[in-house]
């Protein structure tokens, strides 16, 4: 669950950094789209950290 869990963050590390490389940086829309990344890093985070207390607890409960 955990080494699973690595590979998806990592994955998608990749993708976000793949995705920033290939478009072209307006300067006006910067700041949107930083705040939307920012949005969606915060999503990403939640869910990975909902993932890792439900791995948490199955390990802890008998």
């Amino acid at each position: 669950m955990r080494k699973n869990n690595r590979r998806l963050r990592n994955l998608s590390i990749r993708l976000a950094n793949s995705s920033a490389i290939k478009q072209p940086r307006p300067r006006l829309r910067h700041h949107a789209k930083t705040r939307r990344f920012r949005r969606w890093l915060g999503l990403l985070a939640s869910a990975i950290a909902i993932i890792f207390l439900i791995g948490l607890g199955r390990e802890l409960l008998p």
